[in-house]
C-alpha cells in the first residue's frame, strides 16, 4: 500500500454512512419502544430469567443486532487505511 495511490471512496463511504444512520435510527426507536418511552425507567424490577414474552425476546434480538452492528463500525478503520488517512486510525 506504500507505493500505491490513495483510493477515493466517496460514494462507498456515503453509502456506508447512510446505512449506519438508518441502523442507528432503528436502534434508537427500538430502545424507546422497549422502555415504553421512558415509563419503565421509573418502575424498575429485575427481569425474570424464565421470561419468554414477546417484549423480552424483542429486547434480546435488538441487543444482539446492535452488538453485530458494531462490527460494521470497524470498516471505518479500513476506509481510513485505504484513503491513507493514518492520523485518524487509533
Amino acid at each position: 500500500m506504500k507505493s500505491r495511490p490513495a483510493y477515493t471512496l466517496r460514494h462507498t463511504m456515503l453509502l456506508y454512512n447512510t446505512v449506519l444512520v438508518i441502523f442507528n435510527v432503528y436502534f434508537f426507536i427500538e430502545a424507546l419502544v422497549c422502555i415504553r418511552f421512558g415509563l419503565d425507567l421509573f418502575d424498575f424490577e429485575f427481569p425474570n430469567k424464565y421470561d419468554v414474552s414477546t417484549r423480552s425476546l424483542r429486547l434480546i434480538y435488538s441487543g444482539y443486532a446492535y452488538f453485530l452492528s458494531k462490527f460494521l463500525d470497524l470498516f471505518d478503520t479500513v476506509f481510513f487505511v485505504l484513503r491513507k488517512k493514518y492520523s485518524q486510525v487509533s
